[in-house]
């Protein structure tokens, strides 16, 4: 996916998305997607190259819920994002690695409280416009809890991505806390 931040002032970005959620049993669901993004900038000032980026990415997961409490998923993404003229024509869009798989396990308690673990692949991905520099793939796991009291008007929830600090390529580690309150 093409980040929208990418977006410059003036310039176009054309987002086309399509998706089929499927529900085969009450325990299992799947769902499969496609996304096209255009990005084009507008002509530039002080001599910054212009960009045309495209964008292809095609998606697959499945949900299933195990025990009453116990569920799984996998979730695949395919991105195929580069440059479709000037300068860039033909590079990769950097930081779009081409293949993003996860799969994990929810335990989610009658009182509201839902507890996920995560793993994560990242395949390979230029960091730079010139394609010249390389991120290796790396593998994530992440942690989250979350808490909905007040009959789920309440949010409490705490993130920690990244668990074991893996070094190089991966990010360092993270955590996050959401608090929310929904009237």
């Amino acid at each position: 996916m093409v980040d929208n931040s990418l977006g410059l002032q003036g310039s176009r970005l054309y987002d086309y998305q399509v998706r089929l959620e499927s529900r085969w049993t009450s325990r299992l669901f799947t769902v499969l997607g496609g996304e096209r993004v255009e990005l084009k900038d507008a002509a530039l000032a002080g001599g910054l190259p212009k960009r045309e980026i495209d964008s292809n990415r095609a998606m697959a997961a499945v949900n299933a819920i195990v025990t009453k409490q116990l569920g799984f998923f996998l979730r695949y993404l395919y991105s195929d994002a580069e440059g479709s003229g000037g300068v860039f024509d033909g590079l990769s869009v950097p930081r779009v690695p081409d293949h993003v798989a996860s799969g994990g396990v929810v335990w989610i308690s009658p009182l509201y409280v839902k507890v996920m673990l995560t793993e994560t692949y990242i395949g390979e991905q230029y960091i730079d416009y010139s394609n010249e520099e390389k991120l290796s793939s790396f593998w994530l796991t992440s942690l989250s809890a979350s808490w909905e009291p007040f009959q789920k008007h309440g949010f409490i929830g705490l993130s920690v991505n990244n668990l074991f600090n893996e070094d190089d390529p991966a990010p360092g580690r993270s955590a996050y806390v959401t608090l929310e309150y929904r009237f």
